[in-house]
C-alpha cells in the first residue's frame, strides 16, 4: 500500500474528471490528508482535528468555489458499499453533549434548513432523559469515521495537518 510523505505534495493534482466515486485518495488539503471522494458533492470527506477534537469534515475539489483539496494519489481502496460516504447520517439527530442519538421532532428531513432551536427533544433513543444543555445536530457518520481512522493507522498517518 502507498505511504504518505511530503513527496506526495509534489505530485501533480489529479483531474476531477478522473476521480472515482467512493475512491480513497491522498490529498493535499487544509484539513486532512486522506479523503473519500463523492461525485455527488464534488468533495472529499476525511478526519480533521481541531482544538484536540477529531471529526469528519469535507473539502471541495481544488479550484471549486469552496475547494482546497488537491488529490495526488488514488489508493487501491474504495469505501465499502455498506458505509455511507456522507459525513452525516441523514434522518437522525445527535445530542450535542453526549453524541447519543436523540428522539426529537421534527426529523432532519422535515426541518432541513430551519434553526435547530425549532426541534423538540424528548430524550435519547436509548430511553435516557436528554442532557441538560442538549442541542440537536445531524448525526456524524460513525462508520465512515471508524473506517477512515483504521486506514490512517494502517498507513502510518498519525497526525492531521492542522495539529
Amino acid at each position: 500500500m502507498a505511504s504518505y510523505s511530503s513527496d506526495v505534495l509534489k505530485l501533480p493534482t489529479l483531474p476531477q474528471e478522473e476521480l472515482v466515486d467512493r475512491g480513497v485518495y491522498f490529498v493535499h488539503a487544509r484539513q486532512f490528508v486522506l479523503g473519500v471522494y463523492s461525485t455527488e458533492t464534488g468533495a472529499f470527506t476525511g478526519i480533521r482535528t481541531k482544538f484536540g477534537k477529531r471529526f469528519l469534515d469535507e473539502e471541495g475539489y481544488w479550484g471549486a468555489q469552496r475547494g482546497s483539496a488537491r488529490p495526488k494519489v488514488k489508493l487501491a481502496l474504495e469505501l465499502p458499499v455498506e458505509i455511507n460516504a456522507s459525513r452525516h447520517v441523514r434522518g437522525i439527530w445527535e445530542c450535542s453533549e453526549c453524541r447519543k442519538d436523540l428522539d426529537a421532532t421534527p426529523s432532519p428531513e422535515e426541518l432541513p434548513h430551519a434553526p435547530t432551536g425549532d426541534v423538540h427533544i424528548t430524550g435519547h433513543r436509548d430511553g435516557t432523559p436528554p442532557c441538560a444543555d442538549a442541542r440537536p445536530r445531524t448525526r456524524s457518520n460513525k462508520d465512515l469515521f471508524a473506517w477512515l481512522d483504521e486506514h490512517l493507522v494502517k498507513l502510518g498517518i498519525t497526525q492531521d495537518p492542522d495539529e
